[in-house]
């Protein structure tokens, strides 16, 4: 990891939310998904935005870092992540 990684990894992890979706043009759209292991799914569109889908039933600080992860991933960005998430990349670019 570069020193540049590193300081946006950092900064994913601590910026505030909203200011940090906002930076990189990402939004939160909620997901009717109801699978209990399913946290969410990252995709950045051909327009330039970034939807970082979340089930419903994730809400709060859960919300804020699983939409973290999801954008970190988008970014391809490395972060820490324990060890009880796994990240699923699909053929069309999506993370989950």
């Amino acid at each position: 990891m570069t020193l540049l990684d590193s300081t946006l990894a950092e900064h994913i992890m601590a910026a505030p939310i909203g200011q940090l979706l906002a930076e990189h043009n990402a939004f939160i759209h909620p997901s009717d998904v109801t699978d209990e292991g399913y946290l969410g799914i990252g995709v950045q569109r051909a327009d330039g935005w970034t939807v970082l889908a979340i089930p419903t039933r994730v809400t709060g600080e859960m919300r804020d870092s699983i939409a973290r992860i999801l954008l970190a991933q988008v970014l391809g960005v490395d972060i820490s992540l324990p060890d009880c998430i796994e990240i699923h990349r699909s053929a069309s670019g999506g993370h989950r």
